[in-house]
């Protein structure tokens, strides 16, 4: 289930405690209801999509699992060209292209670490 943490968007940590591999219908809605009214964190300037910017938002997603992205005025693409070629380029999904903005979303891997069993008589 979605829970955002507190403060996230200032402190810059992960702002879903759990999302796992909630990549339904229902939850890709809930991500993009819940991060809409977020400000962008990655601005797409008269450049384009440089390998900068790919790095950029690969490190993002790597940290925050969501990433706003918003198109500078100037940019002769449309968002849903520069959304689709970025998702493809970091492997995400494309959540929502509203206007110049557009919201990415992909997973954390979590690496799974079997628990230590105690034996008998160890403490």
């Amino acid at each position: 289930m979605l829970s955002p943490a507190s403060n996230a968007a200032l402190s810059g940590e992960c702002r879903w405690e759990a999302i796992g591999e909630m990549t339904s219908k229902h939850g890709l809605r809930r991500i993009r209801s819940e991060f809409s009214p977020e400000k962008p964190t990655i601005w797409v300037g008269k450049n384009g999509v440089t390998l900068d910017l790919i790095e950029q938002a690969r490190k993002q997603l790597e940290s925050r699992e969501v990433v706003k992205v918003r198109l500078h005025r100037s940019v002769p693409q449309t968002a849903e060209e520069i959304a689709r070629l970025l998702a493809a380029e970091t492997e995400s999904e494309v959540v929502d292209v509203r206007g110049r903005s557009f919201i990415l979303y992909k997973p954390l891997v979590r690496e799974w670490k079997p628990e230590k069993n105690v034996g008998e008589g160890e403490i």
